[in-house]
């Protein structure tokens, strides 16, 4: 499959979902791109993506849990304990 027959196939499934069709670009949105050209949305798509997506691979993934008796881990307790008690 081709990337653009797997483009053609993804959009299709979109646009039968009853809930991803609900969405539609306001106005504003529609202006902002015809302005900015569909180039530097892409970019702009790409640059969040890289800056906002998790890390494949997190190298201290697991060893960021506070262990039993650790200062913080106390304080933490008692910052989160809606009981009062």
């Amino acid at each position: 499959m081709t990337k653009a027959e797997w483009y053609k196939q993804l959009f299709e499934y979109l646009e039968a979902s009853r809930f991803r069709s609900s969405f539609h670009l306001k106005q504003k949105n529609i202006d902002y791109i015809n302005v900015k050209g569909l180039d530097v949305i892409r970019q702009h798509a790409q640059d969040f993506i890289a800056k906002r997506e998790a890390p494949a691979f997190i190298p201290n993934d697991g060893k960021q849990t506070l262990t039993q008796g650790c200062t913080m881990s106390s304080g933490h307790r008692l910052c989160t304990d809606r009981s009062g008690a």
